[in-house]
């Protein structure tokens, strides 16, 4: 099932934090990390560089895609409230007499800071009414659970994103030591890929790796039985 002897200490994977023993691996893992796991991809024999670079690549955008949809459309559905509800009271209001082409100068900071109070007597009570309420749809709009709602979110897409590249990279760095018969944990595998700190550090270290043992034992599949 190996496709390569281990020789003493020849098939382990290189340090994790030895990024910068190759440079050339370094700025491709943090600059362009889907072209890096494309070239694992391609090694691992698992099909072409583009391949596996498409693959990282739409898997991660459709998750990100799932909560900027789910996020933007909380803003969409308040802006279309403010649009119809500002849009529907200027029109109801403009049909009674009295208020019919009054227009109001107001600042909505200010008004907002006033807890949505007004004092004046210049403006009909409908326009008047339909500033107090655009005010207090703003406060809400503005509050606290709302804007900890969508943190919310987008803290469940952080922790979404660090568990797929967990399970994503983790099962071909399983399938990286399988094919170079270095030692593994699969649970370890997942961690060191959940954790954004590790994450492209031990891409990094996994092409690395490739490329040494590779180096060493070009060919020595041990089905075939050609030992050197």
């Amino acid at each position: 099932m190996y496709d390569y002897l281990k020789f003493s200490h020849t098939n382990n994977f290189n340090n994790i934090y030895g990024c910068l023993e190759n440079l050339n691996t370094c700025i491709l893992g943090c600059c362009f990390p889907y072209c890096l796991f494309g070239y694992i991809y391609e090694k691992l024999e698992k099909g072409s560089c583009i391949i596996g670079c498409c693959k990282f690549y739409i898997s991660q955008f459709i998750i990100n895609s799932i909560f900027t949809i789910i996020i933007f459309s909380i803003e969409w559905e308040n802006l279309n409230k403010m649009y119809n509800f500002k849009n529907n009271n200027n029109n109801n209001c403009n049909q009674i007499p009295i208020c019919y082409n009054q227009t109001s100068e107001y600042n909505l900071t200010d008004l907002i800071h006033n807890k949505c109070k007004m004092n004046t007597t210049q403006l009909c009570n409908c326009i008047k009414n339909t500033i107090i309420n655009e005010c207090n749809f703003y406060t809400n709009l503005n509050s606290n659970n709302l804007t900890q709602y969508i943190m919310l979110l987008i803290l469940i897409q952080i922790v979404s994103i660090c568990c797929f590249y967990g399970f994503f990279l983790g099962y071909y760095r399983t399938e990286t030591s399988r094919k170079y018969n270095i030692l593994y944990n699969s649970r370890y595998n997942f961690i060191i890929h959940c954790n954004p700190l590790t994450n492209l550090c031990a891409l990094c270290q996994e092409y690395n790796s490739i490329e040494r043992i590779e180096t060493i034992i070009p060919i020595n599949p041990v089905s075939n039985k050609f030992i050197s």
